[in-house]
């Protein structure tokens, strides 16, 4: 065989292996793609519908104040039974669970994990929200006699307050990211979350800061959640 023709059979066999190497990671990248996409819909629905679903039967079935209590007395063992206490922990453990895995999920399928700030975001409101079902609400007085339930008293305020400032820029952060490359998702998101900040200070002008203020924050982000769910699945 001439030189040059196994110059030119040597290259295509080149130009083949590398077009087979590209098409098999092109395979393994829509597989893995899928799979995220199923993770978000299955994840993106217990985060959107399901918990907060349960949040509402509860406050239902025990018939709390929300005008004049927050879902944190739902913690406390002299106000309500051992067993509601235990279920709000419990359910506040499970939603920060599910939260980070539901911020990880697209933190995968928008390929931001290089961003740290926004990574910081997902890491800090899931732990915020793991702590703030651990240190559980009371009402004693704040006393140096009752140190301990004084300084875990101010200890879940203070957590709450965080919750309630990381999670909107946790959002803002995440939509921020995708504007560019995905309008329609980007400013959508960004309408959704600047709606619910204005429904949340008006109802915290309204009303200060109480368990229907929460349910408000609540429902806010569930209905982002469904948005980006339903778009990310389908639509992109």
């Amino acid at each position: 065989m001439p030189l040059r023709g196994m110059f030119f059979c040597f290259a295509a066999s080149k130009v083949t292996v590398r077009n087979r190497t590209f098409f098999k990671y092109l395979v393994l990248l829509v597989i893995y793609m899928f799979w995220v996409k199923v993770g978000i819909i299955i994840v993106g629905s217990l985060y959107a519908l399901l918990l907060p679903y349960v949040i509402y039967r509860a406050v239902e079935s025990v018939k709390i104040d929300l005008n004049s209590y927050t879902l944190s007395f739902l913690s406390n063992k002299r106000i309500y039974n051992k067993t509601t206490a235990k279920g709000y922990t419990r359910l506040l453990l499970v939603i920060a669970l599910v939260h980070y895995i539901f911020f990880s999920l697209l933190t995968r399928y928008y390929f931001l994990g290089e961003e740290e700030r926004y990574l910081n975001y997902v890491n800090y409101s899931s732990l915020f929200l793991t702590l703030l079902g651990c240190v559980r609400h009371n009402i004693l007085p704040y006393s140096f006699k009752t140190l301990r339930a004084a300084i875990l008293r101010i200890g879940h305020n203070i957590l709450a307050v965080i919750v309630f400032l990381v999670l909107p820029a946790l959002i803002i952060s995440f939509q921020t990211l995708i504007v560019d490359e995905h309008k329609f998702i980007g400013i959508g998101g960004f309408i959704i979350i600047g709606a619910v900040l204005a429904w949340l200070i008006l109802s915290i002008v309204k009303r200060g800061i109480n368990g229907v203020t929460e349910l408000v924050f609540i429902t806010g982000i569930s209905i982002w959640s469904i948005f980006v769910t339903v778009i990310t699945v389908f639509f992109t």
